[in-house]
């Protein structure tokens, strides 16, 4: 069965399932002298593309909220203005405010969120599961009459990518951040 790849471009769409077409993965690939992806059909590379996107949206915590209701994707995005008499009605959302002070509007894909998924992509093509199962951090292990004892209450972290989480800065809320949204 062939798998469609349905890009989210800014339309909040419904049905959308990765930000970067196989166009843009394999363009960045290229820019960057990733290889190995000549070895995938477009067929091989359109669930990786969408799995990408699927630790992209789960993984991390966006800043703002969905522009629409039944949007697939998390992105594109909005906030909220505070409620101030001198506030019109056409002001109620405006876009994210990034790390430089720049705005990604609420009918825009921020270009580091379309490089993320290409590059999750680049390294999930040489591995077999994206997102690591927790389970617990195991203390002490036997193997002959089979004994394991684990730490207490501790589980393994999810797997990360500091180039990803460098590409995102700003636009996600990572562990124990407070953002604010300056008007």
């Amino acid at each position: 069965m062939a798998i469609t790849l349905t890009v989210e471009t800014v339309s909040a769409s419904s049905i959308s399932n990765c930000y970067a077409s196989i166009a843009q993965t394999t363009a960045y690939f290229v820019q960057r002298g990733i290889t190995g992806w000549e070895t995938f059909t477009t067929e091989q590379l359109k669930p990786i593309i969408i799995r990408a996107a699927q630790y992209l949206d789960i993984q991390y915590p966006w800043v703002g909220y969905k522009t629409a209701r039944n949007q697939a994707m998390e992105w594109p995005r909005q906030v909220e203005l505070p409620q101030y008499p001198y506030y019109s009605t056409n002001q109620i959302a405006t876009g994210i405010i990034g790390p430089g002070g720049w705005e990604v509007g609420t009918t825009q894909i921020p270009t580091e969120v379309v490089r993320a998924n290409c590059e999750l992509t680049a390294r999930f093509m040489t591995q077999v599961t994206i997102i690591a199962d927790q389970d617990r951090l195991t203390k002490r292990e036997k193997v002959g009459d089979i004994e394991v004892e684990y730490l207490g209450g501790a589980v393994n972290a999810q797997k990360r990518f500091p180039v990803v989480d460098k590409l995102l800065k700003g636009l996600y809320q990572a562990q124990g951040q407070i953002s604010f949204v300056r008007v």
